[in-house]
């Protein structure tokens, strides 16, 4: 046998929702009043951030505003820290699921399926919650050949929102005519719709942008592959995302701006990088800008 060590841990970081706690290969993940907090094979209690630099975790407001903190449930499984909280956002109640993947250090979420009690199946997740009595939900924490894209039956349509941007020392208002999108369709054909927004959540301009896959996926069936020597493209069901461009209709003017990317639900989905031109416009505010 080896020697054990007891390595001190401070006890200024706590928990209040024993739940919460989720052991991982890397260590211990619970949640504080202040954030999501993580302990190491060190025994050192960090908070959960996208970069180890960082004092304070990445995303703090739903710890913070917990209602009932013993409602709290969370689960680890294939490399996601899963987390169900009855929380306070915007003034409204809620009981979100946030999900931090651990490989590239990012939060997503709230997702769409309250629940209470979370566990560990190999790479998957088992859930329960009062929301859905006499029910135990299976969730996938990465998709396969069986995937299904649907929430108890309920299609859904994944959406991507940035940040607004962009964030200068200029006082102007800014507009845009050009903007490219990188978007993908691997093994089937996908209609994504491009919103730009506001910081009040207006909408400033839509696009809907038709996306095919690239090349053919050539198969095992001779009837079903294209002809040897016919000038076909060899594909796959994994495509690099192509640049699109997004014709906006019209000028959009704004402080500040964000992208609403959205879609059906399927294994097909692949959204890159954005960008927009933008110039500024020489004035500072649009009349009555002042009263949202």
């Amino acid at each position: 046998t080896s020697n054990l060590a007891q390595n001190f841990l401070s006890l200024t970081t706590g928990t209040n929702a024993p739940r919460s706690v989720a052991q991982s290969p890397q260590g211990l993940y619970f949640a504080n009043v202040a954030g999501p907090y993580f302990i190491d094979p060190f025994g050192m209690v960090r908070p959960l951030t996208r970069s180890i630099q960082d004092a304070d975790p990445d995303v703090q407001a739903p710890w913070v505003a917990a209602t009932v903190p013993s409602r709290i449930a969370a689960a680890y499984a294939g490399s996601i820290y899963r987390i169900c909280i009855p929380t306070v956002v915007a003034g409204q109640s809620v009981t979100n699921d946030y999900w931090f993947d651990e490989h590239r250090r990012r939060w997503t979420g709230p997702h769409s399926v309250p629940y209470d009690c979370a566990s560990q199946n190999g790479n998957d997740f088992i859930l329960t919650g009062q929301a859905n009595p006499a029910l135990l939900i299976a969730s996938q924490s990465a998709q396969n050949a069986v995937t299904v894209y649907t929430d108890l039956g309920v299609a859904q349509a994944p959406r991507l929102l940035s940040s607004t941007f962009p964030k200068t020392g200029h006082m102007t208002q800014k507009q845009v005519v050009e903007s490219t999108q990188e978007l993908s369709a691997s093994g089937g054909n996908i209609t994504y719709t491009v919103e730009s927004e506001d910081e009040q959540g207006q909408t400033l301009g839509s696009v809907n942008v038709a996306v095919v896959p690239a090349g053919t996926l050539w198969t095992a069936s001779p009837a079903a592959s294209p002809l040897w020597g016919g000038g076909a493209k060899y594909g796959s069901t994994q495509n690099i995302p192509h640049v699109y461009s997004l014709p906006w209709t019209a000028p959009m003017v704004f402080k500040k701006m964000a992208i609403n990317i959205s879609a059906s639900a399927s294994a097909q989905l692949q959204i890159g990088t954005h960008y927009s031109r933008y110039q500024d416009t020489g004035y500072m505010n649009l009349t009555g800008a002042n009263t949202p």
